[in-house]
């Protein structure tokens, strides 16, 4: 269960913002803070989810990143009998540094093991033709689909109650981001709550789940290589309307 949306940044390289609200059971153990650590041989800063021992969201020093949000179909499906958890999916395929080896990767061993999930990539483009390549896999335990060149900015859902109850939310990003497209309206929209619709709100409460943080994660890219990269991490408040503790991680 998440909200994850995607701006585009102006700068010398192809930079992005990519904000996450972290939904989750009430009785789930809470996330570790963003820190630095090597995952898939690479640099990553990430938060860590205690329970599952993966994370939901991810980015290297180079300026890739990885985010997940569950899959719900609306539908009964047939869940593995050992389910892996899928926040170790970022961490296997975090060390890849384009769309297509992910593709590769994904493609060549069986997704089986995990509950249905969508992943977002964020990989940036250096040289000709830069710009930040955004793409999604999405597992509904039949067949793993990909959907490339997403254009910024852009909104993805899901929610425990069925993805499509959460629908609105899109229509929402619209108005309150797209046209802005400043970080700005992205925090307002991440912090938006429907008074008389809780439970499909972007910063979401119901009797047992909620929003129980909101990373925000900032990508300045070099025509180098390199990367500055800033998490601001915020856990939310028991309740709607609670407080936001911020905490920013560097690199």
């Amino acid at each position: 269960m998440c909200t994850v949306s995607i701006l585009a940044l102006p700068g010398v390289g192809p930079s992005y913002r990519l904000v996450t609200s972290r939904d989750e059971q009430r009785t789930r153990a809470p996330g570790e803070p963003p820190a630095w650590r090597t995952l898939g041989g690479v640099r990553v800063l990430s938060p860590r989810d205690p329970v599952g021992g993966g994370t939901w969201v991810a980015t290297t020093d180079g300026g890739v990143t990885l985010c997940l949000l569950n899959g719900n179909l609306g539908r009964p499906v047939a869940l593995p009998k050992r389910a892996r958890s899928r926040g170790e999916l970022i961490e296997r395929l975090i060390g890849l540094d384009s769309i297509e080896a992910m593709i590769d990767a994904t493609r060549g061993e069986s997704l089986d093991p995990y509950p249905p999930f969508r992943l977002v990539a964020i990989v940036p483009v250096r040289g000709e033709g830069a710009g930040v390549r955004i793409a999604d896999l999405f597992w509904d335990r039949a067949a793993p689909v990909w959907t490339l060149d997403h254009a910024a900015p852009i909104c993805f859902v899901s929610s425990g109650l069925g993805d499509d109850r959460v629908v609105p939310r899109l229509g929402l990003f619209d108005s309150m981001v797209r046209g802005e497209r400043r970080p700005s309206a992205q925090d307002a929209f991440h912090d938006h709550v429907w008074p008389e619709r809780p439970e499909i709100s972007v910063r979401m409460s119901r009797e047992d789940a909620r929003t129980v943080s909101i990373t925000a994660v900032t990508v300045l890219c070099g025509p180098d290589g390199g990367a500055q990269v800033t998490y601001e991490y915020r856990p939310v408040a028991d309740g709607v309307g609670g407080a936001l503790a911020s905490g920013r991680h560097n690199g």
